[in-house]
């Protein structure tokens, strides 16, 4: 199963599968939440280091999504086309159909409730558009606002699992295990 690349809109932002000219925003994106992601998004952190390493990754996982790997996207905001939050579609597994979902928002633009919209319209496409049956979010145990956002959503706690996450600096941190059923 090929990942399509797509838009999805909303009044105040829109979630896009991202483009090669999208490596600057994503490498500033990073840059500027460099101490939350990389504990949660660890190789997007080590593979946009530059400019012209990000829009190789970004180049590398538009293949990835060709061959139904995975798909990244970024939430940018309405007015500005700002770069805002990013998105992550991995561990594809076709036979089920599931995926697990990650997400990470810039933080001026948290509490604001983008967040909740932005994973509430990624997760109806995932199972409206795309037929996934299962999505799987793996949630840092101090992470209460995503914990927060997963019960809004009705996700199932499925439980902790321990040392189950390497992070840039090669600690193993446990996740909370929630998933989502169609």
């Amino acid at each position: 199963m090929k990942l399509p690349e797509f838009q999805l809109d909303n009044e105040t932002f829109f979630i896009r599968s991202y483009k090669n000219e999208d490596a600057e925003q994503l490498f500033a994106f990073v840059k500027s939440n460099l101490n939350d992601l990389q504990s949660t998004f660890p190789h997007t952190v080590l593979n946009t280091v530059t400019a012209v390493a990000a829009k190789k990754y970004i180049k590398e996982k538009r293949h990835e999504a060709g061959l139904g790997i995975m798909q990244m996207a970024g939430i940018f905001e309405k007015s500005s086309q700002r770069l805002i939050g990013h998105l992550v579609i991995t561990k594809v597994d076709k036979t089920v159909p599931k995926c697990e979902l990650g997400y990470a928002l810039h933080e001026k633009f948290r509490g604001k409730g983008i967040a909740t919209c932005a994973v509430r319209l990624i997760v109806n496409y995932l199972f409206e558009a795309l037929h996934f049956e299962k999505i799987t979010l793996r949630i840092a145990p101090e992470n209460k606002s995503s914990i927060a956002l997963s019960e809004r959503l009705h996700a199932h706690y499925v439980g902790t699992a321990q040392r189950d996450f390497k992070a840039v600096d090669g600690r193993l941190l446990d996740s909370c295990i929630y998933e989502l059923y169609a």
